[in-house]
């Protein structure tokens, strides 16, 4: 959302844009970082970097969420468990990244300071992952 969407909204009182790469550094002064679909975009090694920004720009008590698909833990015959798969080579082929498990998410997270505190499933077929510093 650009500024102006952000004042349209009414809420330039409490929401700020700001330009930038989160592979650089991610703003500070919030309790809470969210991203949608963005780790999915990234190998480990890049994931960890934007992870490792987030963290650094989290107080002590600040959470991260993550809205990303997950992974199951197995794929079986499912339309949901065959179109996490075809989502999974389509991130690989486009942009060298990975959909995750829930377990790999937890390892990703403890590599790069945070703990998994929970996921909350959506009718989306998305889940908020939330993470907490460790």
């Amino acid at each position: 959302m650009c500024s102006a969407g952000v004042a349209a909204a009414g809420l330039a009182a409490r929401c700020e844009v700001a330009g930038g790469s989160f592979f650089d550094k991610v703003p500070s002064g919030a309790d809470a970082i969210l991203t949608k679909h963005v780790i999915h975009d990234w190998n480990d090694t890049r994931a960890a970097a934007i992870l490792a920004n987030c963290r650094a720009a989290l107080p002590p008590h600040g959470k991260l969420l993550v809205v990303e698909g997950l992974y199951p833990a197995r794929i079986e015959t499912s339309l949901e468990s065959r179109s996490a798969a075809a989502n999974d080579v389509n991130m690989l082929v486009s942009t060298g990244g990975r959909q995750r498990s829930e377990a790999e998410f937890r390892a990703l997270f403890a590599a790069t300071g945070f703990r998994l505190a929970r996921v909350l499933p959506t009718p989306a077929r998305v889940a908020v992952i939330e993470a907490v510093l460790a």
